[in-house]
């Protein structure tokens, strides 16, 4: 409603009224503007008023005219004098305080400035009318949500509600609740962090902010009455990524002095009389809005910032120190002592150092000119050396002369150096550890001309032990376990390897007493086990055997054969230890299964091709057939053949890959040739063969779970040649005996009415 009503629709109204019923009490008629008069029409809303109206006697008195009362609406208790600047806030640092944040915007004539709104956001619209702000540190970086709850509003024109938006504020000015001090507005658009639609149309009811925040900076929220209406403004709830937030203390960091910078380290030096000598902490420290500097513990005025240049006229020792601050707490101070000196206006300098050395010259508080000069050589004899530079120090500059005596070095008689070393071993140069060492592990002669100046160790010093004698040469021995040559080979599953004579190869080994002592082993490289050793002290040719039976599963295990030596007490109290490996394959000699398919339908007399899809050339395969093919014709590998039998039936037929060290499994399958005419099938029982043990050594036994009848009994070895054929009349359990067959793979055939048998055994006397 108008916060004023023109007489005539005013009498309109009161006859509007007279048929309401009002109840509350009197007393509550003459509040102030804490309240808000409801009117009612048989239970619904028809406007509200200012108690404090000038129509409010008129309204009362024709209220009791009419035995009526009116319904009264107590505002909430808030802030009814809320700053209306930023900088007269008192700012908020635990966010858990600010939820429950409530104020009541102002009357707008107590408002004087009528500032443009369209200065400080990129929206536009508006002017200031009654604002009031809420000002926040944030403690932790993330997504800022934040509810804000507008209600019980009076007064003003339009529409009802409020203009509300969230803005980024600078820390850095001083804060003063008293309201005394000049009122500041925000930075400038660039601020405003809130939609736009917040200020450009009247904001009524719970308004959600959402804002990327950084730790340690200052923001705050800004309400300002739609056309001047007064309204309550309370915080409802606060998160940061969707949790509670803590609290702002403990968010600055730790000042530290920027490289390059007087006071960055103790004991920097300026002379008296210096000006401008510039302090600074870099880009300063993260949630830091002020910067306090001091000088022996008197505040430098006119510096807030991460610098300062200071002056200093006369000799003494000074501390210049410097805390960072915000709102809520403030770092921890840090200084530097500054010495302030008066030097004389030149600097002469006497040393003595190694040719071939560089020099560091030193002046009184830091190195002189370029700081190293060198390094300097001569031919023979001593040289006096003088360099002239200019030293400066902060604020001042002096004349300094060098004057350098040259000592002669070991250049044409070095320092000889011998060592014996074993394989595998360092030596250096002057010693193990010094951070300068030059490590040797190759026999040789080292440091010898024409290149002998890259082995000056540059660690002697006039007065040291070696004085400038810093060339060596060294003749180094190292001992070494050579094996000229490793012979290989498989025969009969028996893998054979050989060496020559292994030596310990040294100059003159015999004079110094050395005695190797050597052995061999074989060694599964997979779990490094030891299958085979033994000792060759005489160190004398070697042939050692392995039987491929112990090479484990899978094929391509590596096996090692190693020669080992051991000097004992020589060069050192330890010895020496070698070791020479030789790796073996396993999947170089064994050969793999070989695999056939065979497809089709193939009948009497039919030529049918038969190969190995998995062909090695180094390979013979040897093929075995049930029946004797009328046709047999193979390539030399015996890789593919072609076969034809004149008799109908299945064909047993077998494969196996040998090399000389040793036999593959073998692979059988079944050929079917049919006859011509085609006969009815007739219907066999099958039979489940049970084969045990194997492998075997003297009797294979056999069960059946039906008799066999009068049965043909074949065996074959790996090479498809049949040892053994006989017939027997077999019930459910049949033996065969082994003893007359030697040691190996075979194939033992039953055929019977009902079917064929087949059953590969391993025979292991």
């Amino acid at each position: 409603m108008k916060q004023q009503l023109p007489t005539r629709p005013f009498k309109a109204f009161l006859l509007l009224f007279a048929f309401v019923c009002f109840s509350i009490p009197h007393s509550s008629l003459y509040s102030a503007s804490d309240y808000t008069e409801t009117i009612l029409k048989g239970g619904e809303f028809i406007g509200s008023v200012d108690p404090t109206s000038e129509w409010m006697p008129g309204i009362l008195e024709a209220a009791t005219k009419n035995n009526s009362d009116f319904q009264v609406n107590s505002r909430q208790d808030c802030d009814d004098e809320p700053p209306f600047f930023y900088n007269h806030t008192e700012v908020v640092c635990d966010l858990n305080d600010l939820e429950g944040r409530c104020l009541t915007l102002q009357n707008q004539e107590a408002f004087l400035p009528n500032e443009p709104w369209s200065a400080y956001t990129p929206c536009g619209c508006c002017v200031f009318h009654n604002p009031a702000w809420i000002t926040f540190v944030v403690p932790d970086s993330g997504e800022l949500y934040i509810d804000v709850e507008i209600d019980n509003c009076i007064g003003g024109a339009g529409g009802e509600g409020v203009q509300i938006a969230l803005y980024e504020l600078d820390a850095s000015v001083d804060f003063d609740t008293t309201g005394q001090s000049t009122g500041l507005w925000p930075a400038g658009p660039e601020s405003h962090l809130s939609p736009c639609h917040y200020i450009n149309s009247p904001q009524l009811g719970v308004v959600t902010f959402e804002a990327e925040v950084a730790a340690g900076q200052l923001y705050g929220i800004v309400v300002d009455g739609w056309n001047g209406w007064n309204c309550n403004v309370e915080v409802i709830e606060v998160l940061i990524d969707g949790e509670t937030p803590g609290h702002c203390k403990h968010l600055l960091g730790v000042l530290e002095w920027s490289a390059g910078a007087f006071g960055f380290q103790p004991g920097d030096t300026v002379c008296a009389g210096a000006e401008n000598v510039p302090f600074s902490i870099g880009d300063g420290v993260q949630g830091a809005s002020h910067y306090t500097w001091t000088l022996d513990g008197e505040i430098i005025e006119g510096y807030d910032s991460t610098e300062v240049f200071l002056d200093f006229h006369h000799e003494d020792v000074f501390e210049v120190c410097v805390f960072a601050s915000n709102m809520n707490e403030s770092s921890d101070t840090l200084c530097a002592e500054v010495v302030v000196v008066t030097i004389a206006d030149s600097l002469l300098t006497r040393d003595t150092i190694c040719m071939r050395e560089e020099y560091a010259w030193e002046g009184p508080f830091s190195l002189v000119g370029e700081g190293i000069y060198g390094p300097f050589f001569q031919e023979t004899g001593h040289l006096d050396t003088t360099i002239h530079a200019e030293s400066t120090i902060f604020g001042c500059e002096l004349d300094a002369i060098l004057e350098l005596f040259l000592i002669g070095d070991n250049f044409s008689n070095p320092t000889e150096l011998e060592a014996i070393i074993c394989h595998g071993d360092t030596y250096y140069i002057p010693e193990q550890g010094h951070p300068e060492a030059m490590a040797f592990n190759i026999t040789g002669i080292y440091g010898d001309l024409p290149n002998r100046d890259v082995f000056i160790s540059q660690t002697s010093e006039p007065g040291s032990f070696f004085q400038c004698d810093s060339f060596f040469v060294l003749d180094l021995a190292v001992i070494l376990l050579e094996i000229p040559q490793f012979i290989e080979d498989c025969v009969d599953s028996v893998f054979t390897i050989c060496t020559q004579s292994p030596g310990v190869v040294f100059p003159g080994l015999a004079e110094h007493g050395f005695h190797p002592d050597f052995t061999w082993e074989w060694v599964r490289y997979s779990d490094d086990k030891v299958l085979a050793s033994g000792d060759n002290s005489m160190g004398n040719v070697i042939c050692k055997d392995l039987p491929v039976s112990e090479f484990l599963i899978p094929e391509d295990q590596l096996l090692l054969f190693r020669i080992n030596a051991h000097i004992d007490g020589e060069p050192g109290p330890d010895g020496c230890d070698f070791s020479v490996p030789f790796f073996v394959s396993l999947s170089d000699y064994l050969p793999s299964t070989p695999e056939v398919e065979v497809e089709g339908e193939f009948f009497q007399g039919d030529l049918i091709p038969l190969e190995i899809t998995n062909p090695d050339p180094t390979v013979d395969y040897e093929w075995s057939f049930s029946q004797q093919p009328d046709t047999f014709d193979w390539d030399p590998n015996h890789q593919t053949l072609q076969v034809s039998f004149s008799e109908a039936g299945i064909v047993d037929a077998c494969v196996t890959a040998a090399t000389p060290c040793a036999v593959s499994e073998t692979h059988c399958f079944e050929i079917e040739v049919e006859m011509e005419v085609t006969v009815p099938p007739v219907e066999t029982q099958k039979q489940e063969l049970e084969w045990f043990p194997n492998p075997v050594s003297y009797m294979l036994h056999m069960r059946s779970n039906t008799p066999l009848g009068e049965t043909d009994i074949q065996v074959y070895d790996t090479r498809g040649v049949q040892v053994y054929q006989g017939t027997e009349d077999i019930g459910e359990e049949y033996q065969f005996s082994t003893t007359d067959l030697p040691s190996g793979v075979y194939v033992i055939r039953l055929v019977f009415e009902d079917g064929i048998g087949l059953h590969k055994m391993v025979v292991q006397k």
